[in-house]
């Protein structure tokens, strides 16, 4: 311990004679090294977002099945069993047409006075299905073949 110590101080003389004799080149150095910092820091900051990002897609994936006007609750409930029982599907949620619209207005935001010239209503009824993103085209194979 004592022999770094006594060492310290040497090296430490030896590197203010370094940065007398090449100010400019020294700058640069340490210029050059914060840079290289800098630009690791942005990169592994990009690593970490993208991956937020993808995790946050990957919880949020959802389809939308549209059905019929005509067919009676039973019928939605029965479809929206038949969508439960398909591998993959994490939850199943009836949206009616008033939360359709609604849904609308706030994505809409501050142009939502569009939808004040529709007389009616002119959204439809659905049923929202969340579901595993990496399991989405085995899905959609499968929502197809439920009949209604």
């Amino acid at each position: 311990m004592k022999s770094i110590l006594y060492n310290a101080n040497y090296f430490l003389k030896e590197t203010l004679t370094a940065i007398r004799q090449g100010l400019l080149t020294n700058i640069f150095s340490i210029l050059s090294i914060g840079l290289i910092f800098f630009i690791l820091a942005g990169i592994t900051l990009g690593w970490w977002f993208s991956n937020s990002l993808i995790e946050v897609v990957r919880e949020e994936a959802e389809i939308h099945v549209y059905y019929e006007e005509g067919i009676t609750a039973s019928e939605v409930a029965a479809i929206e069993q038949e969508i439960m029982n398909v591998g993959g599907v994490k939850k199943v949620s009836l949206v009616d047409k008033a939360e359709a619209y609604s849904r609308m207005e706030e994505i809409f935001g501050t142009e939502a006075d569009v939808l004040e010239y529709f007389t009616d209503n002119p959204f439809s009824a659905f049923i929202e299905v969340n579901v595993e993103l990496e399991h989405t085209d085995r899905i959609m194979e499968q929502l197809a073949a439920i009949s209604k």
